[in-house]
């Protein structure tokens, strides 16, 4: 093929270095992203830079790059499942609320309805996610199963997983469900499974962790369904990179997100 014309291209892999770095340092905005690049030549040079990216560039990555850090998020889940054989896959979803944006959509949780997006996510029995997906907040969780799944000797969730459809494809992977029953399904009451209560926090403590430490709950300052898949994937990336950077140094903190930022 003849070459393209015209100046060449940042390339895949410095976008999601830029993206995920912006993550753990908590700089969020372009413009503050550029100007810190500018004022910190090494960081930029470190990263591979040799020309500071703009700032509409930078926008126009985040617009366009969401699947491209979805595809990273697996990968980089591969990779921790290399280094930690995956024992228990705790599956949940967590509402991003944001009723201002034009994309939201309405949906429910446990703690009742909300108008926003989800990030579904699956983490492992260190609380290292291993797949991640980002919809709308009328997703129901049951459907985005399959999306979340990788081999485990035993996979968790919540009722909102419960379906016929679910335990089977899970069997078939030859892991072990343990998934609450949908009370609405059969109008009968059941016990939440004993291995479910005592590894549930696990994901939840991760979904705080992406929501709260990560994002900073910056999601509300940006518009699109594209822009904030972006953002959750980039965070769900920078939960990985630490973990793995942790594991392969021998650090006991898997997530000290603090040693990034200044």
């Amino acid at each position: 093929m003849p070459r393209r014309r015209g100046r060449r291209g940042y390339g895949y892999l410095l976008i999601v270095r830029l993206l995920v770095y912006a993550m753990l340092t908590g700089i969020f905005s372009n413009r503050g992203l550029k100007t810190h690049l500018e004022t910190n030549i090494r960081i930029a040079k470190i990263l591979g830079f040799k020309a500071i990216p703009h700032r509409t560039t930078i926008s126009r990555w985040k617009q366009k790059h969401y699947q491209l850090l979805f595809h990273v998020v697996n990968r980089l889940g591969d990779i921790v499942r290399l280094i930690v054989p995956t024992d228990k896959l705790i599956a949940d979803s967590a509402p991003l609320p944001d009723p201002e944006d034009p994309d939201a959509k309405k949906g429910k949780t446990g703690r009742g309805w909300f108008i926003g997006f989800k990030i579904h996510s699956s983490i492992n029995q260190l609380k290292i996610p291993l797949r991640a997906v980002f919809t709308t907040g009328n997703k129901h969780d049951s459907p985005i199963m399959p999306h979340l799944l990788v081999r485990a000797n035993y996979v968790l969730g919540d009722c909102g997983y419960d379906s016929k459809s679910n335990r089977m494809l899970i069997e078939s992977m030859g892991a072990v469900p343990v998934i609450a029953r949908n009370p609405r399904r059969t109008g009968k009451r059941y016990k939440n499974p004993a291995m479910l209560k005592k590894h549930r926090y696990k994901v939840e403590q991760h979904n705080s962790l992406h929501k709260t430490e990560v994002l900073k709950g910056y999601w509300n300052k940006v518009k699109g369904f594209a822009r904030k898949a972006t953002l959750a994937y980039a965070g769900i990336v920078t939960i990985q990179v630490m973990a793995i950077n942790a594991l392969l140094n021998g650090t006991r903190n898997l997530f000290k997100i603090s040693l990034y930022r200044y």
